[in-house]
């Protein structure tokens, strides 16, 4: 057989059995590339859900011609998109011997002695490779495990991550220039963020409450406030994208389904707002109200000026794909937090999570001691994170789960509700690190609501030694999953509900958040 023609079919069944181990691969494509065309395109091109194509280029023996392959790729635009990764791969013998895509497809199957490399685009163009010397060796799982971390190239995130600084910059600056610290916007948004366990949102703010919110007005707190709102606007995005079935605020009680941010006849707080108060009758908790919240005092040009630059910024993120990406949000929140020595904040950086998410959860030893395709296991599984930040930890653990679920047959969607619900543990003394852990963990699967999570601000400092634990731990009116997504309670009964949904919730996820015995105190 000839080699050209053999070295597609091994191609071939690479891309199905990659195609059979990650659902939300949008795409594996495989050229047939033979004779004189056969440099004219990469061999294999897996495109994640986020857009961001990763090129595979695969050898039966040379490995220098595989590195150069590789690299060749950087000179080149995908759909008009520069490349940005690019993986050299190498058959072992036992895979490259066998002529016939079944002999073939079991031989990579069974193999552990695939090798490979990853080339990035550094910030300067100029390429990096990983490992920086050598190969990468192991199986199919393994290569798949491998590529999936490819598909969000860590110098592109850190490149996206300083245009949403940018942006949440600018958009601070529009603010303060014309309403100085402790004007009623800026002291609005600093009771929204830092919330006291008895601050109830349907009534004025006492003088106390003011001098206390006032006293939080602060470049760290507007540009907090800006971030929530910028991931309002991606995650809104998502949902219009996944076509979320709402009200229509008719009194017929009719439907429609979301309109995108940029369907809005005229973009500005309110409009934003009102798709969001049907969102959250829907569900979102966590992600919509403490936007809400926040821009509660939002108005006239300034407020217009500030969530047109804040949509600029979003709509740049949504373009590059962002939406789907676990690192972004951790590195945005890591760049705004000042007082970092005051409540300890030492945020988990991504790479650090997928290694510690790594060690706790290897391939070989499933959850539970079951198959992870067992989805009744997986489902019943609970992660804790008592400090969990901006949820970099809980996500990178969650994403394994789920990845390695799907290699088993699984569908991860069909975890999600319940991984939610009861699965994934998050406490925090931030109020926004909460919205963020919310926002990172729900945009797995947007289009997927849940009834209720285990996502918690906890308080900060001493507590008074009379009250019971729980009730200082439980009623805090943070934005979390605790109401009902059918009806809406007088403030008073919502608030009342809305507490006691949380003593409940806490003591539920407190009982065995460490079953699965992953927990941080830093991320």
């Amino acid at each position: 057989m000839p080699r050209d023609a053999h070295e597609h079919t091994i191609n071939a069944c690479l891309g199905e059995r990659l195609r059979t181990l990650r659902r939300s691969w949008a795409e594996v494509t495989v050229y047939e590339e033979t004779g004189h065309t056969s440099r004219g395109r990469p061999d294999v091109i897996v495109k994640d859900a986020s857009g961001w194509p990763v090129v595979i280029e695969a050898e039966r023996t040379n490995h220098r011609e595989a590195e150069s392959d590789a690299l060749k790729n950087f000179a080149r635009t995908l759909d008009g998109q520069p490349v940005e990764v690019a993986i050299a791969l190498v058959y072992p013998p036992d895979v490259r011997d066998e002529h016939n895509l079944d002999s073939i497809t079991a031989a990579l199957d069974v193999t552990a002695d695939l090798e490979y490399c990853m080339f990035t685009r550094s910030g300067d163009g100029a390429p990096l490779r990983m490992p920086e010397r050598g190969w990468v060796r192991g199986s199919i799982r393994d290569f798949a495990l491998f590529v999936h971390r490819a598909t969000t190239p860590a110098p592109r995130v850190e490149r996206l991550a300083a245009r949403f600084e940018e942006g949440v910059e600018r958009a601070e600056r529009i603010m303060t220039d014309v309403h100085g610290y402790g004007h009623p916007m800026g002291v609005e948004m600093a009771r929204a963020l830092y919330p006291t366990d008895n601050d109830d949102f349907s009534r004025d703010m006492t003088a106390d409450d003011w001098a206390r919110a006032e006293s939080l007005d602060n470049r760290q707190t507007r540009r907090m406030g800006m971030t929530v709102l910028v991931n309002a606007l991606l995650f809104h995005q998502a949902l219009a994208k996944a076509e979320l079935d709402v009200d229509d605020g008719e009194a017929n009680g009719g439907r429609r389904k979301l309109r995108y941010v940029d369907d809005l006849p005229y973009l500005g707080i309110r409009e934003l707002r009102e798709e969001w108060e049907r969102v959250l009758r829907v569900n979102y908790w966590p992600i919509f109200d403490s936007a809400i919240k926040v821009s509660r005092r939002f108005g006239g040009e300034v407020g217009f000026n500030i969530i047109q630059e804040l949509w600029r910024t979003a709509r740049d993120l949504v373009d590059s794909g962002v939406t789907r990406s676990n690192d972004l949000t951790g590195k945005i929140f890591q760049r705004l937090i000042e007082d970092r020595e005051y409540l300890a904040t030492h945020y988990t950086q991504p790479p650090a999570a997928a290694l510690l998410a790594g060690l706790a959860l290897p391939l070989s030893r499933p959850i539970g001691g079951a198959d992870w395709g067992d989805s009744e296991t997986l489902a019943a599984a609970q992660i804790g994170d008592f400090a969990c930040g901006s949820g970099t930890l809980l996500s990178a653990a969650y994403q394994r789960i789920a990845f390695f679920h799907e290699m088993q047959g699984g569908d991860a969607k069909l975890l999600h509700s319940r991984m939610m619900q009861h699965g994934l543990v998050g406490m925090d003394v931030v109020h926004v690190a909460v919205h963020l852990t919310a926002t990172m963990l729900a945009g797995a699967h947007p289009d997927t609501t849940f009834e209720g999570e285990c996502l918690l601000k906890m308080p900060y400092g001493g507590a008074d030694k009379e009250t019971p634990a729980s009730a200082r731990w439980s009623c805090s009116p943070t934005s979390t999953n605790c109401r009902s997504s059918k009806r809406r309670a007088r403030p008073s009964t919502r608030r009342r509900w809305r507490c006691a949904a949380r003593r409940a919730r806490t003591r539920r996820c407190a009982r065995s958040s460490s079953a699965c015995g992953i927990t941080s105190s830093t991320s």
